[in-house]
């Protein structure tokens, strides 16, 4: 796209299965303010949910005494695919959406530019632009949250593949016949990493279908407890023989950890780093020349490559 800011001022919006963090950018692509939302009230149905993003971030503006003029384009990180143009939401599992025009609602209320993208290539952008992977011919950033996503950076750009599905890391098959899936596939590495599948993991020594949040069996695993220690190997060790084959099949620079588990530095960072750094086929890793590091954005990743998706794609 790569085409001049209309207004100001951007917004970006990353959003997740329970929350959505917006925030309005300057050109600069700095945080001018921003907010986290819980969306969960929705209760899944999507109209409402765009319509409590609507609310937030009519509020943040006006909390800035800005309005509809000074706002130049909207961007949208989801949790799954869109189409090429940036418009629909084709699938995204973890939000129970298929086939959802959203630049159409969103434009109508804005009146501005809008464009989609999928949360791992927007995080991804971010770190390329401003962050951890700042002008790193190719990167790759891997977001950990309530799923896994991905995005690939290839000389300044985007790199979508054929169809706009590549950087799918959380659907990478890490077990034949495993466990099922959102996607409706079996063995994909977000049933076995992810911040959902940590929670469902530690449920299922309690007895019971999750725990609320996995932030706590981190906490557990550094108190000792053992059952939470072995969750938390289990999804390091998985998440890195995805990042061994990503490594060894594109030959990325760096790999930068994103999303709210990139904080886990000894539990879960480090031990990714060192799998990788042990098993990648040894040309693809020379010394000094390629790492694996955290997130510089943090939890705002998605959400200014979002905000900063006019800079081009």
């Amino acid at each position: 796209m790569n085409e001049a800011l209309a207004g100001p001022y951007s917004l970006g919006i990353d959003l997740g299965a329970s929350k959505a963090n917006i925030g309005v950018l300057d050109a600069a692509g700095e945080v001018v303010r921003k907010s986290r939302l819980d969306v969960r009230e929705a209760k899944g149905n999507r109209v409402e949910t765009i319509e409590l993003i609507f609310k937030e971030a009519e509020r943040i503006l006006l909390g800035l005494g800005l309005g509809l003029g000074d706002l130049g384009f909207i961007g949208m990180g989801v949790p799954g695919t869109v189409d090429p143009e940036g418009r629909r939401v084709l699938l995204a599992p973890n939000l129970g959406w298929k086939d959802f025009g959203v630049h159409d609602l969103v434009r109508e209320r804005f009146k501005v530019h809008v464009r989609l993208i999928q949360d791992g290539s927007a995080a991804a952008l971010a770190e390329y632009l401003l962050g951890a992977g700042r002008g790193e011919p190719v990167l790759v950033c891997v977001t950990l949250g309530t799923g896994i996503g991905c995005g690939i950076i290839i000389g300044g750009k985007v790199y979508g593949g054929a169809f706009k599905t590549a950087g799918e890391i959380g659907h990478v098959v890490v077990e034949e016949d495993g466990i099922q899936c959102g996607c409706g596939q079996r063995g994909c590495l977000e049933a076995y990493a992810s911040g959902t599948a940590i929670m469902k993991a530690a449920g299922v020594l309690e007895g019971r279908d999750r725990i609320d949040g996995a932030r706590m069996v981190f906490d557990r695993a550094r108190a000792g407890d053992g059952g939470a220690a072995r969750i938390i190997r289990d999804a390091a060790a998985y998440l890195g023989v995805a990042l061994v084959n990503v490594v060894n099949m594109l030959s990325p620079n760096a790999v930068i950890i994103s999303g709210g588990m990139c904080e886990q530095e000894e539990l879960l960072l480090r031990p990714v780093r060192d799998y990788v750094m042990r098993r990648a086929y040894p040309l693809a890793i020379p010394g000094g020349s390629f790492r694996v590091a955290k997130a510089s954005l943090g939890e705002d990743a998605p959400m200014i490559g979002a905000g900063s998706l006019y800079k081009g794609v």
